[in-house]
């Protein structure tokens, strides 16, 4: 039977068991893991190492611990990641954000007028980070938000009620539902992984993580085309497509906004200085 303790001393003793179990970061997933159950930040465990945790809490911590050891990503087993500052609820139903992908919504933003109303389309939602922090940053824009998975869709939708994000769902293949001339942005994190590259990620990765939300038929440009070829139709004159890409995946993408039409294509780096992100303005 699981018996109480401080949060200093589970942290510890978490930590030391990730330590044997090999993952790589033992001291930082295990703050996040016990911090998860008491609902505190990570930073806790050094700031209130004092904190009382009762026994139910302690079963769940080694619950999550358990889980985390066998493999599955620390934000599975807490149900919960942050991205730009704010908490996202995850399953394995979406695909977990990451930081990389703030590069996309820091594109975006740099698009959109604070004290205008737009529209703007988030394709492939999955947990509805981009869609959500698009929607509190700029509170006039309208937000339509995409996925062909009813599950994704759900987490979406409790995310954008948690956050106060009035956001509209549509459970569809990318934009083939939308009308002509209806958006002034759209921004992706679409699959980019190829089906040869997808066989060799790590096994968090391939064997917990939505295959979907991953793999992009050969070379992993297959929704990437599809996006970029119906955004052409449905942005307005002046719009932008902003999409996320792979590694080394740039110039193909940057092809691809070519000979769809788009101009004033440019690239941006993420916080690791590869670029990930590929913008283009269509102009009719």
């Amino acid at each position: 039977m699981s018996l109480e303790t401080n949060l200093g001393s589970l942290y510890r003793k978490t930590m030391e068991r990730f330590r044997q179990g090999g993952i790589e970061n033992p001291g930082l997933e295990a703050s996040v893991i016990v911090c998860s159950v008491l609902g505190k930040p990570s930073g806790a465990v050094h700031t209130s190492p004092q904190i009382t945790v009762g026994r139910k809490q302690v079963s769940e911590c080694e619950n999550r611990t358990s889980r985390r050891l066998k493999g599955e990503p620390c934000a599975y087993a807490t149900g919960e990641r942050e991205f730009f500052s704010r908490r996202f609820a995850v399953s394995p139903a979406v695909l977990i954000p990451r930081p990389e992908t703030e590069t996309v919504v820091e594109v975006a933003l740099e698009k959109i007028p604070q004290d205008i109303q737009m529209r703007a389309i988030d394709v492939g939602t999955g947990s509805g980070c981009i869609a959500v922090t698009l929607k509190k940053e700029k509170p006039l824009l309208s937000v339509t938000a995409v996925d062909i998975s009813p599950h994704a869709l759900k987490k979406a939708e409790e995310n954008a009620r948690f956050h106060g994000a009035d956001i509209s769902f549509v459970c569809g293949d990318t934009l083939r539902n939308f009308e002509d001339n209806s958006a002034d942005i759209i921004v992706s994190n679409p699959p980019y992984v190829s089906e040869e590259e997808f066989e060799t990620l790590p096994d968090e990765i391939r064997i917990f993580e939505p295959k979907k939300a991953l793999v992009s038929g050969e070379g992993g440009f297959e929704h990437i085309r599809k996006i970029v070829a119906d955004a052409a139709r449905v942005l307005r004159a002046g719009g932008w497509c902003v999409v996320e890409v792979g590694d080394g995946q740039a110039p193909g993408c940057v092809e691809i906004f070519e000979k769809n039409g788009f101009s004033g294509i440019s690239t941006t780096n993420d916080i690791s200085g590869k670029p990930r992100a590929v913008e283009g303005i269509w102009k009719r």
